[in-house]
């Protein structure tokens, strides 16, 4: 295994392994294929790219089953459809079904292979592919093929055929030619068998004019897994036409080069047509020389399939030399192995449940877990809301409580927050940034209220605090102390220079149009001034002193006359 560490790294890999594993696919080496394959595997797991995975997957799938390993296919391909993610491309689903739905098919599964097949088309047919959807037309085909349907069979694969000629798609042509023929097949056997030789011999020529064509297209495409497909199909149709010594030139071409690429499923079945060939011509000594030698290569538990038939095929060469002990001893033999095969189908059968079971459940746990973790999330956002609103009331319940509700200016209780800060710095620090103090009272506010009533009374108090809060520079603060008095911080502000501010507050107040605010009552105007007493803040002072200095002086300033600024020293 390759282990890559960085992610960005681990994923590039990947693609390139996954790149390769489809190459060694092209030209038909499955073995390096294999390996590739599963390589860009492991690196997309490393990736953290389930994608990625989900393709390395289908395509290691695709190698097991070229190399002979067909469980291990379905199980593979099991997985990956299981990593795929809803998103995912669905061409890509649709192969991956279809990979499955053959696995099925060689699994003797056939209505595992259907339902993944129906599934692939469904698939195919959303993504708008026609490769795909010819492909999984063929593995619909090919699993009414296997249920015994020919004619539901010729109905996809003609399909499948149209839809790739239409496309002049050779590789999907190739498929649908070689599905129609193993129809046609199936159907004329079950014609011969039931004495319809006419009807039987018919269906026979029309699989040889499929292979003729899906032989050339397999020659032309310069693969050679699918050239040797079709020189064994075409083998296969010749023995029914009773073309012998064309179908043996044809096994021993393919068995070459099935044994020159370790096409192992190819090996077996080579060996047994071409046995069926020399039968068929008579040749009975090297049919069974031939049977014995593959008996000996093939491993019964690899590929009981093919064991079982090389069993078959001698206890019938033996009969027909008239060997009959052999003939018997070939007939237990075969007896045993049907038993043998049966167990062994049960078995993967099982095995192939467990293994669905088991990836459902994996997929039910993870989607449980992902269920859960969306579930917490939600909670979590649901706290942080909720503390976020637990912040804005605390926020907004601090700001009431330090704000007057009638003119949103700092109230008495942040007033003196504010000046108990300032009062706090030491004498140097007061020094060296004076600042002023100055108490502004409305002048005759009872009046106000009694003439034009405390709604207008309220209206004056709420444009006084807006003309004093826009009127002060950044760094000041006014307050409303209550009533109808406010209270100024003048920050780094000496006396000189508070005053001309205070005045122009007062001038602020004075000249405001109060009469947008109310009618005349009694032939009186509503009119608005204020008195201001302001003092500088000396060094060493406590707050108590400082305030009581500028409310002196606010008072003198009422006692002058009103409507003034007055300073104290």
């Amino acid at each position: 295994m390759v282990v890559v560490t960085d992610p960005q790294q681990a994923l590039t890999a990947a693609q390139a392994a996954l790149a390769q594993a489809l190459h060694c696919h092209e030209v038909s080496d499955h073995q390096a294929g294999q390996v590739a394959a599963q390589q860009a595997l492991e690196l997309a797991q490393q990736a953290q790219a389930p994608e990625l995975q989900a393709q390395a997957g289908a395509v290691l799938a695709l190698h097991l089953h070229r190399n002979g390993e067909v469980e291990a296919a379905l199980a593979q391909g099991q997985q990956a459809l299981n990593l795929m993610p809803e998103h995912a491309d669905g061409g890509l689903r649709a192969r991956l079904l279809s990979t499955l739905a053959l696995s099925c098919d060689q699994l003797e599964l056939p209505v595992d292979a259907l339902d993944y097949a129906l599934a692939a088309l469904d698939c195919a047919r959303q993504a708008g592919e026609a490769g795909p959807v010819c492909l999984a037309m063929c593995r619909v085909a090919s699993a009414y093929v296997r249920m015994a349907n020919p004619a539901r069979a010729d109905t996809f694969a003609q399909q499948a055929l149209e839809l790739a000629r239409l496309h002049h798609d050779g590789e999907q042509m190739f498929r649908a030619l070689n599905t129609l023929i193993d129809s046609k097949l199936e159907q004329g056997d079950a014609l011969a068998l039931s004495g319809e030789h006419e009807a039987a011999r018919q269906c026979f020529a029309e699989a040889l004019a499929f292979s003729d064509e899906a032989v050339t297209l397999g020659a032309a495409s310069g693969e050679l897994y699918r050239a040797n497909v079709g020189r064994i199909n075409h083998g296969v149709v010749l023995l029914k036409v009773d073309q012998a010594e064309e179908a043996l030139a044809e096994f021993d071409q393919a068995l070459a080069v099935a044994q020159a690429h370790g096409f192992e499923l190819m090996i077996s079945a080579s060996f047994d047509m071409r046995a069926q060939a020399l039968m068929q011509l008579n040749r009975l000594p090297e049919a069974i020389d031939l049977m014995e030698r593959a008996l000996s290569s093939i491993d019964v538990h690899e590929d009981p399939g093919a064991f079982e038939q090389l069993h078959e095929h001698l206890y019938e060469a033996h009969k027909r030399q008239g060997d009959l002990a052999k003939a018997l001893l070939h007939h237990e033999r075969l007896r045993e192995l049907e038993r043998l095969r049966f167990r062994q189908r049960e078995s993967t059968h099982l095995r192939v449940l467990l293994t669905k079971a088991e990836l459902e459940r994996s997929r039910v746990t993870a989607e449980r877990a992902e269920m859960e973790a969306q579930i917490q999330r939600l909670r979590a956002f649901e706290l942080q809301v909720e503390r976020d609103a637990l912040a804005a009331q605390a926020h907004e319940l601090g700001r009431h409580a330090a704000e007057d509700a009638l003119t949103g200016l700092p109230n008495r209780r942040a007033m003196d927050l504010q000046l108990a800060a300032l009062f706090a710095l030491d004498g140097d620090q007061a020094s060296a940034a004076p600042w002023s103090l100055a108490v502004l009272d409305l002048d005759h506010f009872k009046l106000i209220n009694d003439r034009f009533g405390h709604a207008v009374g309220d209206d004056v108090l709420r444009a006084v605090g807006s003309l004093l809060s826009h009127g002060l520079r950044p760094p000041d603060v006014v307050g409303r102390m209550g009533g109808e008095e406010f209270l100024i911080l003048l920050r780094n502000t000496p006396l000189e220079q508070a005053m001309p501010v205070c005045e122009r507050l007062r001038q602020l107040i004075e000249s405001h149009d109060w009469a947008a605010l109310t009618p005349e009552v009694g032939g009186l105007r509503l009119r608005v001034t204020a008195s201001l007493g302001v003092c500088r803040v000396m060094p060493g002072e406590d707050m108590r002193s400082a305030l009581e200095r500028a409310d002196n002086a606010m008072y003198r300033a009422k006692q002058s006359g009103r409507n003034r600024v007055v300073a104290q020293a």
